[in-house]
């Protein structure tokens, strides 16, 4: 099991939660690598629906286009079936190659 947490505080973490399809997270993660150069790394997590959101906001208003760093996208739900969603998809084979070093 990978070791994770919000970035910039519990707190953060539980807005996202009370707001997933309004709110983005960041999270910073083990690799469990320890031949990485950067064993420890952030990606920004947010719900489908805030995706498909964004996504209909494209060309609807300036700047008409949306850049997304490096995100993964979680299912929409409770605040547990997030957080579920968001350890399995952590603990998936080679998400280490994704996100940023922290």
């Amino acid at each position: 099991m990978r070791q994770w947490r919000f970035v910039d505080s519990p707190e953060t973490g539980e807005q996202w939660l009370q707001r997933p399809e309004k709110l983005t997270a960041l999270v910073e993660f083990d690799t469990n690598d320890s031949k990485a150069s950067a064993p420890r790394r952030r990606i920004m997590v947010a719900t489908r629906s805030w995706v498909l959101r964004h996504m209909g906001e494209i060309g609807a208003s300036d700047p008409g286009y949306l850049f997304l760093p490096p995100l993964l996208v979680v299912s929409d739900g409770s605040r547990e079936h997030i957080l579920r969603s968001l350890e399995a998809a952590l603990n998936a084979p080679g998400v280490g190659h994704f996100g940023t070093p922290a």
